[in-house]
């Protein structure tokens, strides 16, 4: 679904919507489901024009586990992990901001 989302928001435009625009992927899911679509999505991001953070790339197991009752993300490593991932994209689109 969400690949063709992104195609359908890209087709109506000369210049793709997503085209210049740095992007992180982070999966979560079962046991490697979220490994496999990352990959998906990544090929389909770059055939975009996005600019795709090459790492961190973060795949959380079982994310169901990682939460608590009241649904705050309650895993410090994955917290950490996520943490990374956004600072390592701040530094990403700052390298990529024309001048």
């Amino acid at each position: 679904m969400l690949k063709n989302a992104i195609d359908w928001a890209s087709r109506k435009f000369e210049r793709p919507v997503f085209a210049e625009k740095p992007v992180a992927v982070m999966g979560a899911g079962g046991s490697s489901g979220a490994s496999r679509s990352q990959a998906a999505l990544r090929q389909l991001l770059m055939s975009q024009g996005c600019y795709v953070l090459p790492r961190p790339q973060i795949n959380v197991s079982f994310l169901n586990t990682k939460f608590s009752p009241g649904g705050d993300l309650g895993d410090p490593e994955v917290r950490h992990a996520i943490e990374g991932l956004v600072e390592a994209l701040a530094s990403w689109a700052r390298r990529l901001k024309p001048d």
